[in-house]
């Protein structure tokens, strides 16, 4: 219901320990599947580095614009 109350052109970046298995999941099961143009997974930068190496190149929070020097420790 939390997309229903954004505008059409929003963007969601989720920041998660397991961003990684939480996008394979939503593509697995189709969860959000709608909105999945429109968000971009991250795992917060010091889990990324106990992720394996395709992981953190694909997920780490400083390949995308818009995280700044976030970490998503806290």
């Amino acid at each position: 219901k939390l997309f229903e109350h954004l505008p059409p052109n929003f963007f969601v970046q989720p920041l998660y320990d397991i961003g990684c298995q939480l996008h394979r999941s939503c593509d697995k099961w189709g969860v959000l599947k709608s909105y999945m143009n429109c968000m971009t997974f991250v795992v917060s930068i010091f889990h990324a580095f106990r992720h394996q190496w395709p992981c953190q190149i694909v997920y780490h929070s400083r390949k995308y614009l818009g995280y700044g020097l976030c970490e998503g420790e806290g």
